[in-house]
């Protein structure tokens, strides 16, 4: 599947990942670099629409915001331990527990919002247009730093975020992520 595999023509490959699995299917880095950049847009504007419609419904103040208590350390502690112990519940009439809230914030307003900086700082286009995204970074080598280490953070989140789903309540919550009906 991964590493050594037959192509169509019977020939035997060594790759990190075959076409199937691939846009585009064959090795081209020019190729490879426009599909990025449309998706890349695709989420940036998506995030954007995400974060518009979350604060004019108050899905950020009802379900996200972090309330004075649980800021307490004593708190985030507890929730960190019961998360260990996979002991998961939320307080009464609460969406989402401390170390949830943390996360989702952690996530929207600070990881990706940076995924699309460091990534304009690291395009040539962007750099010669505008040099602040750039020298915010101290350099596009740094931001390129830096935007593989967010992007491996977001997987690691995603996989640990799917994995606690599925130990937890897997069809009601999976539902919930997929189609946004719970009960």
């Amino acid at each position: 599947m991964l590493g050594r595999y037959t192509d169509g023509e019977g020939v035997m490959r060594s790759r990190a990942f075959p076409g199937w699995a691939t846009i585009p299917s064959d090795y081209n880095l020019a190729d490879a670099r426009h599909w990025h950049f449309f998706f890349a847009w695709i989420f940036a504007f998506g995030l954007l629409l995400f974060m518009g419609i979350s604060l004019f419904n108050g899905h950020i103040r009802g379900m996200i915001a972090m309330r004075s208590a649980e800021w307490h350390p004593r708190n985030l502690w507890k929730t960190i331990v019961d998360h260990v112990r996979f002991d998961f519940h939320t307080a009464p009439g609460e969406a989402y527990n401390s170390l949830q809230k943390l996360s989702y914030i952690a996530v929207i307003f600070v990881m990706l919002p940076l995924m699309i900086v460091t990534g304009l700082a690291m395009s040539p286009g962007t750099d010669a247009a505008l040099h602040w995204p750039s020298m915010l970074f101290g350099g596009r080598q740094t931001a390129r730093s830096l935007h593989f280490i967010i992007a491996f953070s977001l997987i690691g989140f995603m996989v640990l975020h799917v994995v606690l789903v599925i130990l937890h309540k897997p069809l009601v919550l999976l539902r919930g992520m997929t189609i946004g009906h719970r009960r």
